[in-house]
């Protein structure tokens, strides 16, 4: 399953938006949750979010 660039930033923001500060912290619970089913592909592809998240949230503290 390919997921592309745009669809990775629309979740991370919609993430944003529901979690607030948490959102860092809740991504990363989602990733392990994928990684101890053994779903490696989902749990790529929300590490991926999870970057995403997190560079969206360095970008809004150095603004």
């Amino acid at each position: 399953m390919s997921v592309s660039d745009q669809d990775i930033l629309r979740q991370a923001n919609l993430w944003l938006n529901r979690h607030g500060d948490g959102a860092v912290v809740e991504a990363r619970k989602v990733v392990g949750g994928f990684q101890d089913a053994g779903d490696r592909d989902s749990a790529d592809v929300w590490l991926r979010i999870l970057l995403a998240v997190e560079t969206m949230r360095s970008a809004a503290y150095a603004a």
